[in-house]
């Protein structure tokens, strides 16, 4: 069925001086020309309201989309900013443990020499016992000073060498069987 075929199926409205099924169809009146102009005067001034409301609606489309894209190239480059800070601290990373790793061997090896040395300090106290009282006088520290420089020849010590006063020591035991 072509175009044809479904003109011929449409059923049209006859004119009131036609017979039956014969006539020209009605398609208006024909109006005057006053009416007709100013019926197009308002059928353009529609079309130029709608055209005037058109640009204002797709004005403020325009504007959020370019705040839109501001707000996408603003994204866009915070993520490059990130991805480039991301990057650049993985290639620090494995210098950062290699430099970690060093420091903890560094901490232990100090430890140690600390302990070490802590065992040296005790090792050269010098702890004197059985001296007589009242032989060394009011200031310990005193005596000892001149006590050891009179043993040891002074250019022996050096700017480190000092003597402080130690806790007290414990008396020895009393040795078995003899009296208190």
């Amino acid at each position: 069925m072509g175009k044809q075929g479904l003109k011929s199926q449409v059923q049209r409205p006859l004119s009131p001086d036609s017979e039956q099924g014969v006539g020209e169809p009605i398609l208006h009146q024909p109006m005057k020309p006053p009416l007709m102009q100013a019926t197009l005067q308002k059928i353009l001034e529609a079309i130029e309201e709608s055209k005037n409301t058109l640009r204002q609606e797709i004005g403020k489309v325009w504007k959020e989309l370019s705040h839109l894209k501001a707000d996408h190239q603003k994204l866009y480059d915070r993520v490059n900013t990130t991805e480039e800070e991301l990057t650049r601290l993985g290639t620090q990373q494995p210098s950062h443990e290699t430099h970690i790793t060093h420091l903890t061997d560094k901490v232990q090896r100090i430890e140690y020499q600390a302990k070490n040395a802590e065992g040296h300090s005790h090792r050269n106290n010098v702890l004197i016992i059985e001296l007589l009282q009242g032989s060394k006088g009011a200031d310990m520290v005193a005596f000892l000073k001149h006590w050891m420089k009179s043993l040891i020849d002074e250019q022996q010590f050096t700017t480190f060498f000092a003597l402080e006063k130690e806790h007290r020591v414990p008396p020895k035991p009393p040795v078995p069987g003899w009296p208190p």
